[in-house]
């Protein structure tokens, strides 16, 4: 596959996974039952912030890598990100080989989503807090973003179903995490609620 293009096919994901082999791990997915009884739908947590640098990000990283001939990769790369996707890309260059890309993501992904939400700061801080609860797993606000809008009844046609939630992001700042989780008790989520759960604040604290 060439990674200037922007067709991506079932075969070239497969191809991916395969250039990218042991390089990665393979994260687990486990069902979530307390954050299930919380948002009204079967969810599942694909582990991704266990990956070594925090974020699903290395994937495309290693892969993109992966594709570059002996030339470019003595040309060297480089990324404009100072987040979980330059963590990933410098931790493959350097296991690879390749000197210290990717604004092709938009157009790849644009045609296989049905639908784009936002959410708020708040949603996402209570998010972070209910993972690090219930979930028991820390991640930031980008990572937590699917649950935030589970829980903020931003897809309510999902309620009920089964939904997978890919965390990742594991590099979150700790004083970031720890204001999160200092504003528990500011207000109560109600469990088995649909639609929004939000009373005042961030909602922390789960009865």
């Amino acid at each position: 596959m060439n990674p200037r293009t922007t067709g991506v096919a079932l075969r070239d994901i497969r191809a991916a996974r395969r250039r990218i082999g042991s390089a990665v791990f393979t994260t687990p997915c486990h069902e979530a039952p307390l954050l299930s009884a919380l948002a009204g739908m079967e969810l599942f947590c694909k582990y991704e912030n266990l990956q070594r640098t925090g974020s699903f990000k290395e994937r495309g990283a290693r892969n993109a890598l992966s594709l570059l001939g002996r030339d470019q990769r003595k040309n060297g790369v480089l990324t404009a990100s100072t987040g979980s996707h330059a963590l990933g890309l410098a931790y493959h260059a350097r296991q690879m080989g390749v000197n210290r890309a990717g604004d092709h993501a938009f157009a790849v992904a644009r045609g296989r989503i049905d639908a784009v939400v936002t959410v708020s700061e708040d949603e996402l801080c209570a998010a972070i807090h209910a993972l690090a609860e219930r979930a028991k797993c820390v991640v930031e606000g980008a990572g937590a973003a699917p649950l935030a809008a589970c829980l903020g009844g931003r897809l309510p046609e999902l309620q009920d179903k089964r939904v997978v939630l890919p965390l990742g992001g594991g590099n979150i700042d700790p004083a970031r995490l720890a204001e999160v989780l200092r504003a528990a008790g500011c207000c109560e989520i109600k469990v088995g609620t649909t639609g929004p759960w939000w009373r005042t604040g961030f909602p922390t604290r789960l009865i």
